[in-house]
């Protein structure tokens, strides 16, 4: 995931560049940035992830060191999908 940065942040600036140069920036450019930008986020969270835990067997973590890191990492990833689904009254 980390390995194709590199290529996304070329491909990107190059699209950019040319529509400004040639055209314009329309919506699919800015979608583009947007996702550019939440890729960013995740290959950050991942690294951090990575450095708490992710990957080790869970019999494998030394819980008092690193557990508790472990459970705010996977708390920070997992409000903006609980905040995003949604809820609704289901009595029949």
């Amino acid at each position: 995931m980390g390995g194709f940065m590199p290529l996304a942040t070329i491909a990107m600036a190059l699209r950019i560049t040319s529509r400004l140069k040639f055209s314009y920036i329309g919506m699919d450019d800015i979608a583009i940035m947007i996702a550019y930008i939440l890729f960013i986020g995740l290959n950050v969270a991942t690294v951090f992830a990575t450095k708490y835990g992710l990957g080790i067997h869970i019999w494998d973590v030394d819980y008092p060191r690193t557990g508790v890191q472990m459970q705010q990492v996977r708390q920070a990833c997992a409000k903006p999908r609980l905040n995003s689904k949604r809820t609704e009254d289901r009595s029949y």
